[in-house]
């Protein structure tokens, strides 16, 4: 059995840890060092993953802290945006009931078989566009091209639920018996 704690796990681990510092920059005005915790984030994101295939770290609870970690500190920064008026209730709403139901999809995928549904292209497309929606509001840049990269992630959200949603058919279809099911590991 994998440790759960490793270098990949704990970059996750510190994903969440800054939502607090992220969410008082942005409370108090503090653009640049929101978007430099907001890099930051994003770096550790990718060096999580790197950690992961490279010192052969995969973990099903490493495929589910690193997308929790990633979601929380997107709804954090949208909420947050929101409160402030910088950005629509549509498109938080959206956002947050992608990741809804992407989480409910993954404890039932989790819950009815041994499979931890991993991301994939199509999501990490519509995470990098409302990440570049956060990063224009965050920047400041003119409405028009915050416009534009909301159209194109509300696209990719919908692109990546209907992925999602296919995936997830296909692996409770797949699932074994009720009474034969392996017990999920960390």
């Amino acid at each position: 059995m994998k440790r759960v704690l490793n270098i990949s796990n704990s970059l996750s681990f510190f994903r969440v840890l800054l939502i607090v510092p992220m969410t008082l920059a942005l409370t108090y005005n503090h653009r640049m060092l929101a978007v430099g915790l907001a890099l930051l984030a994003y770096l550790s994101d990718i060096a999580d993953g790197y950690a992961a295939r490279k010192l052969k770290q995969i973990t099903d609870f490493g495929k589910i802290i690193d997308p929790v970690a990633d979601k929380l500190f997107v709804g954090a920064v949208a909420l947050t945006l929101l409160l402030k008026g910088e950005l629509s209730l549509w498109f938080v709403i959206m956002v947050l009931l992608r990741d809804l139901l992407i989480l409910c999809g993954g404890l039932l995928a989790a819950r009815r078989s041994d499979v931890v549904l991993p991301s994939n292209y199509t999501g990490k497309a519509a995470v990098l566009a409302i990440g570049l929606v956060l990063m224009a509001v965050l920047l400041g840049l003119p409405a028009l091209y915050v416009d534009i990269l909301t159209g194109l992630s509300a696209i990719l959200v919908l692109a990546s639920l209907v992925v999602y949603g296919r995936r997830l058919r296909q692996v409770l279809r797949n699932a074994p018996p009720q009474g034969k099911r392996k017990q999920f590991k960390a």
